[in-house]
């Protein structure tokens, strides 16, 4: 049996895939595989600080996720199946013939519900409705896992950052590949709300919204950039869902013309709604930034002058594991903002941010 040490495994990502029968646990020390012939079982040594990581299982269906705090072990029946032992039910199968990958997840996400509504589907049902009637709904998806299986699986960005007193630092973030969206893999839309709604997703999820400077960060390191598409504003039309629906199709059409690979680190899509220091002040706002042109350059400057449920086609929510790792150790965003020293690795405003988020 091999054993893995979860606070060993899960702080540097890990991933273990499925590959002609045999498995293969990657880390930073070299890669070790097994046939699935061979194995009896895995298991897991948890730390508390790491029970909410999850592991992802992918397989021709679908993605199930599973918080490892509620994993006793993995074991492999007669070479067949995959059978994951859990403590709160008994054991979950899964056919080797179907599985394509084990991954290790940094943020818990619900798992999809059965007949969840793709999300063309989603969209239609809410075409008609206004701003209070829909967000309850919205934030019930994602309470439900009606997510994109591709948003899942965090990106992981490595840099090297500056604090206060000029010392440097490196900092390992995890990001979500695109902007939060409701369907599957193959009908998703990726759909503007409130920031309160934003907010319960990143509490649930384990995640938190970027500020402006995270946001030109993580500009930086996308592998997938497509120019801004922008529609003058004509009465409301760019608060309508059917807008969202076809700024949607747009950016698709644009995307997928690249032939990008699955679950790149895509940007250039949406304006972000960020964290600010300006929040304490506008209880009832909404700040926006971003939606970068290709030459790096945003569209939208830091701006609090909408109302918190005013959204338009342009609004994008990207969340980041709130999770990071400071010179090798586990730390937060959170905390990092409100040091007095380190905050100006995550911000480049003046000052701590007492209240890196929407109430």
């Amino acid at each position: 049996m091999k054993k893995i040490a979860a606070s060993i495994l899960l702080s540097i990502l890990v991933s273990s895939v499925i590959y002609c029968q045999s498995i293969s646990i990657h880390s930073q020390s070299g890669t070790d595989s097994f046939q699935i012939s061979e194995l009896k079982s895995l298991s897991f040594s948890l730390k508390t600080s790491l029970a909410r990581y999850s592991l992802n299982i992918h397989t021709h269906k679908g993605t199930t996720q599973i918080r490892l705090d509620n994993i006793d072990s993995l074991g492999f029946s007669l070479n067949k199946s995959l059978n994951i032992y859990t403590k709160n039910s008994g054991p979950i199968e899964f056919p080797i013939s179907e599985l394509d990958s084990l991954k290790f997840s940094a943020i818990s996400i619900p798992n999809r519900i059965q007949g969840a509504l793709s999300g063309s589907k989603f969209m239609e049902s809410i075409q008609s409705m206004s701003f209070s009637e829909r967000e309850p709904l919205i934030l019930k998806e994602f309470t439900q896992g009606n997510i994109p299986d591709f948003l899942r699986n965090m990106c992981k960005i490595k840099t090297y950052l500056t604090d206060s007193l000029n010392v440097t630092h490196e900092v390992v973030l995890e990001v979500m590949p695109d902007y939060l969206s409701i369907g599957t893999d193959d009908d998703f839309c990726r759909i503007p709300m409130g920031p309160k709604t934003a907010q319960s997703i990143a509490n649930l999820y384990g995640c938190i919204l970027p500020t402006r400077k995270l946001v030109n960060i993580i500009y930086s390191f996308c592998r997938v950039k497509l120019e801004p598409i922008t529609y003058t504003p004509v009465g409301n039309t760019n608060e309508l869902v059917k807008t969202f629906v076809k700024h949607n199709q747009e950016i698709e059409a644009k995307r997928l013309a690249l032939n990008p690979k699955p679950g790149s680190l895509t940007g250039g899509l949406k304006k972000d709604v960020v964290i600010t220091n300006l929040l304490p002040s506008k209880p009832t706002s909404v700040a926006i930034y971003g939606w970068h042109k290709l030459d790096g350059k945003p569209i939208q400057p830091l701006y609090t002058g909408h109302v918190n449920y005013y959204v338009d086609y342009s609004h994008g929510i990207r969340l980041i594991n709130s999770v990071i790792w400071l010179d090798g150790k586990e730390t937060t965003i959170q905390k990092v903002l409100l040091d007095p020293v380190l905050y100006k690795m995550l911000s480049d405003e003046l000052g701590i941010m007492k209240q890196p988020l929407y109430k």
